[in-house]
């Protein structure tokens, strides 16, 4: 019994370490990578209306496909000249699904090109909590596992406020009625840069008419 005793206070003293030395300095270098890449993330989006508008209909095709076969792990990604939906390889799904979400965009069913799981939401959410722990930093002069807590709580609370207004009126376009869906291909290999991704994945092309 005293063994076990020194055993847990043994583990929770490791974990205390943890948190006050690991836990900022890990949630620092998470803060820098989130500040170099999700404002350029933002700046693309809001450059290119053919992104905004592909990346609207790329939540489209997820949402109608997820409300017909269920929760699916789908997720996608939005370019110039289309999107990539990974987590399927089912190309003639992906295909009948995308044709139906650009038609109900076009019919007024815009909450479609909103999705709770969208990248840039959760990229938001991670800025939230960067700016919010920087704040703190910035009035404190240091840095403590309070604060790191104090940053998430904020990312957490003020992520879902934000995240869907944001992709409503500044991350997607629902003007979609000159944009049609011209192919479909079934790529061999995951892209190398997204290679976190599931290497099944069906690209959707679009074209302006």
């Amino acid at each position: 019994m005293i063994i076990w005793i020194f055993a847990m206070v043994f583990v929770v003293f490791l974990l205390a370490v943890f948190s006050l030395i690991f836990l900022p300095i890990a949630f620092s270098v998470h803060s820098l990578v989130t500040l170099a890449t999700v404002p350029v993330q933002l700046v693309k989006l809001l450059a290119s209306k053919r992104v905004r508008q592909n990346h609207a209909i790329e939540h489209a095709t997820i949402n109608v496909i997820q409300q017909k076969l269920g929760q699916l792990p789908l997720t996608g990604f939005a370019s110039q000249n289309g999107f990539t939906i990974y987590g399927t390889s089912d190309s003639t799904v992906v295909r009948k699904t995308a044709q139906e979400a650009l038609s109900r965009l076009r019919t007024g069913e815009t909450q479609l090109a909103i999705h709770p799981n969208c990248g840039t939401s959760m990229g938001i959410v991670n800025l939230i909590a960067v700016v919010s722990l920087l704040s703190l930093l910035f009035y404190s002069g240091n840095l403590s596992v309070v604060y790191v807590l104090a940053a998430i709580l904020a990312a957490i609370f003020l992520g879902p406020i934000l995240g869907q207004p944001l992709q409503r009126f500044i991350t997607t376009s629902t003007d979609l009625d000159r944009v049609e869906i011209s192919g479909i291909l079934s790529p061999p290999s995951r892209s190398t840069d997204r290679s976190s991704l599931p290497s099944e994945a069906v690209i959707v092309e679009t074209e302006q008419r």
